[in-house]
C-alpha cells in the first residue's frame, strides 16, 4: 500500500514540475473584449484591451488575431461595409481602415476616450466619452489631430 502511495506522490510531482500553462478558451487570446460588429452573416470583428483586434470569416466559429500588444484599449468597432471601418478607444485612439482591415490609419483625439460611436455614413460620425463628451466628424475622420472629431458638448 505504501508503494502505491509513493508512486502517486512521485507522479504528481513529476507532472507539476513539467506543467506549462496553455490558453484554452477563448482562443486565440485572453484580453478583455469590448465590442463586436458583423458586416454580414459571416464576416465579423471584435476589439478589446491591449490593442486586440480579432476577425472571423465563418460567422464566429473561429477567430483570427489581427493585432495585439499595443497600449491602447479599444472600446468600439464599427464597419459600414466590407472595406470601411473604425475602431474607437481609450486615450483618444481612433483607427480607420478603407481596405477591409488590411491596414489601419491612426487618428488621435487629444485626451478623449471614446466609449461608443454611431456612424451614419462614411463622413458623419458621432462619438461619446465617459465624462459627458459628445464628438462629431463630418469628414469621416480624414483630418488628423484633435480637429477630426469636434467636441460638441459636455454635460
Amino acid at each position: 500500500m505504501k508503494k502505491y502511495g509513493l508512486l502517486v506522490i512521485l507522479t504528481l510531482m513529476v507532472g507539476t514540475l513539467e506543467a506549462e500553462w496553455y490558453w484554452q478558451n477563448p482562443v486565440p487570446q485572453g484580453n478583455l473584449l469590448m465590442s463586436v460588429d458583423f458586416i454580414d452573416g459571416l464576416q465579423g470583428w471584435a476589439v478589446g484591451y491591449c490593442g486586440t483586434i480579432l476577425k472571423t470569416d465563418d460567422g464566429g466559429a473561429s477567430w483570427h488575431l489581427i493585432r495585439r500588444g499595443a497600449d491602447e484599449h479599444y472600446m468600439k468597432i464599427k464597419f459600414i461595409n466590407t472595406e470601411k471601418g473604425w475602431i474607437f478607444g481609450c486615450y483618444g485612439t481612433v483607427l480607420k481602415t478603407v481596405d477591409g482591415g488590411s491596414t489601419w490609419s491612426t487618428i488621435s483625439i487629444v485626451g478623449a476616450t471614446i466609449n461608443t460611436a454611431f456612424i451614419l455614413d462614411e463622413n458623419h460620425i458621432w462619438a461619446v466619452g465617459p465624462w459627458g463628451q459628445i464628438y462629431y466628424s463630418n469628414d469621416g475622420g480624414v483630418k488628423t489631430g484633435a480637429h477630426n472629431l469636434h467636441r460638441l458638448r459636455k454635460y
